[in-house]
C-alpha cells in the first residue's frame, strides 16, 4: 500500500465530538454519519456517492450536517417512509 500523510488531529477528532471530512466521498460520509443517527443515512446513487466533501461537523448534531449539505454540494436530502434519510441529486 502507498504511504500517505496522516493528520493526527483528524484521526482523533471523534474523541472531541467532531466529524472531520477531508475530501471524503459522500458514500463514506453517509456511512460515518449513520453511526450517530437512529436511522441510516443513504446515498441515492453512485454519482451522488462519488461527490467529495471537506468540512467539520459536530457528531452530536448530524442534523446540522444534513441541513448544510445542499448549500455545499448539488444535493438535496429527503426523508423516506421508514424515517431514514437519503442524499439525492438536486
Amino acid at each position: 500500500a502507498a504511504a500517505y500523510a496522516v493528520n493526527p488531529a483528524e484521526m482523533t477528532a471523534w474523541r472531541s465530538g467532531k466529524l472531520v471530512f477531508n475530501n471524503v466521498s459522500l458514500a463514506d460520509v453517509a456511512e460515518q454519519v449513520s453511526r450517530y443517527r437512529e436511522k441510516p443515512l443513504k446515498v441515492g446513487n453512485a454519482a451522488v456517492g462519488n461527490l467529495r466533501l471537506t468540512s467539520v461537523f459536530k457528531s452530536d448534531n448530524t442534523d446540522a450536517l444534513l441541513k448544510a449539505l445542499p448549500n455545499i454540494l448539488p444535493v438535496a436530502v429527503r426523508t423516506l417512509g421508514d424515517g431514514s434519510q437519503e442524499i439525492i441529486s438536486k
